[in-house]
């Protein structure tokens, strides 16, 4: 039995294998079965994958935090949603400040 890797992409697959079938039966070899490991998506559909996938990882992120800022402001008494995203909102601007400030070389001049 003969083994090979073939790499194809999605546009072309079917030529890939009628020329490599009618090759094969030039010499008495018949293919009955073909494993195709790995595939090269058209750019069309590597973009929409990608667009898909982003908006994926966006909703996983708005349930975290719709999670997140409820569970706070339950297990906090006296804490409303607003005071949860107060919060994060000014960690955000902090955590932006201080990457800006180490990454600049003149830190007093940080507006």
């Amino acid at each position: 039995m003969l083994s090979w890797t073939w790499k194809s992409d999605y546009n072309n697959n079917n030529v890939h294998v009628e020329r490599t079938m009618e090759a094969e039966s030039a010499y008495g070899f018949e293919i009955v079965q073909m494993v195709i490991v790995d595939t090269e998506p058209d750019e069309h559909v590597k973009r929409t994958m990608s667009e898909i996938n982003a908006t994926c990882q966006h909703q996983t992120i708005e349930v975290g935090l719709r999670d997140s800022v409820l569970a706070f402001s339950v297990n906090v008494p006296g804490t409303t949603v607003k005071d949860v995203l107060d919060m994060v909102l000014v960690t955000q601007y902090l955590d932006t400040m201080k990457e800006i400030g180490a990454l600049s070389s003149h830190t007093d001049q940080v507006l």
